[in-house]
């Protein structure tokens, strides 16, 4: 599906459904990482053509007890 639209970058957000409807339907916009183990800077990371490593990396963080990021276990 990607490879039809050379010029066209799809970036994944790894996050939790609030987040997803704060960005996508409320207009927010998400905060920048400031943490200092940010390897490639503050900012906000994407993975470029790959839904589900962004799905795994936040069910990661999810397991996590001080994680904002919330995901329901299927």
């Amino acid at each position: 599906m990607y490879s039809k639209i050379s010029n066209l970058i799809i970036g994944f957000h790894g996050c939790d459904q609030s987040t997803f409807d704060e960005v996508m339907k409320n207009g927010k916009r998400l905060k920048n990482s400031t943490n200092n183990y940010d390897w490639l800077g503050h900012g906000q990371y994407f993975w470029e053509r790959n839904y589900k490593r962004a799905y795994d990396w936040a069910v990661d963080q999810s397991k996590n007890p001080y994680s904002k990021i919330k995901i329901q276990q299927l």
